[in-house]
């Protein structure tokens, strides 16, 4: 009988070199996504905080007397939705920065990838009503809306009468809100 030379050569074949690459790939698809979410989601909590805070420093300001009330900027109607509002026109930063924060945050520029931009919406409120039905959309939760953006809720259709980013609280809904929605149909 002969004898056969044994291969002792150690390491790993191709196939396991294969199977751990196939697990690999699968994790990291598994990962990615989750984490992508995890970033959405801290950018949506930091715009959060970042209202919290301007509207807090504002009712100090009008407390204090630093800021006077007006029927645009009021205790009863501070929201994230009147102060961006407000500040278009008046300038917040002279008066709240450094006394009640040390600088005004940049709120225009949140995240806003759960919404669709409305190429129509060019700022000319003209006051027609009449809606192109490729732009309307279904109102959700946790979004940010433009003036005349056009939503449906609850079988019915409203136009979004001021800019504001809802974050899940369900008295914003264009049902309840009335000063933020118009029902047109």
């Amino acid at each position: 009988m002969k004898n056969r030379c044994k291969n002792n050569n150690s390491g790993f074949t191709l196939v396991e070199l294969i199977i751990v690459l196939a697990i690999l790939g699968i994790i990291s698809a598994i990962a990615v996504p989750k984490f992508t979410n995890v970033k959405k989601e801290a950018e949506k909590k930091a715009t959060e905080e970042s209202a919290r805070v301007l509207m807090n420093a504002t009712r100090l300001a009008m407390v204090n007397g630093d800021l006077e009330e007006d029927e645009k900027l009021n205790s009863s109607n501070l929201t994230e939705a009147t102060l961006l509002e407000y500040s278009k026109d008046h300038d917040l930063e002279s008066i709240l920065v450094p006394e009640y924060i040390d600088k005004i945050p940049d709120l225009y520029n949140s995240s806003a990838d759960d919404t669709q931009d409305n190429d129509d919406n060019d700022g000319d409120n003209t006051g027609d009503d009449s809606t192109d039905e490729n732009n309307i959309k279904e109102w959700k939760s946790h979004a940010s809306y433009k003036i005349d953006d056009i939503v449906t809720y609850k079988g019915s259709t409203y136009k979004c009468r001021q800019s504001y980013t809802d974050y899940g609280d369900p008295n914003w809904a264009p049902d309840i809100a009335k000063s933020l929605w118009e029902k047109i149909k």
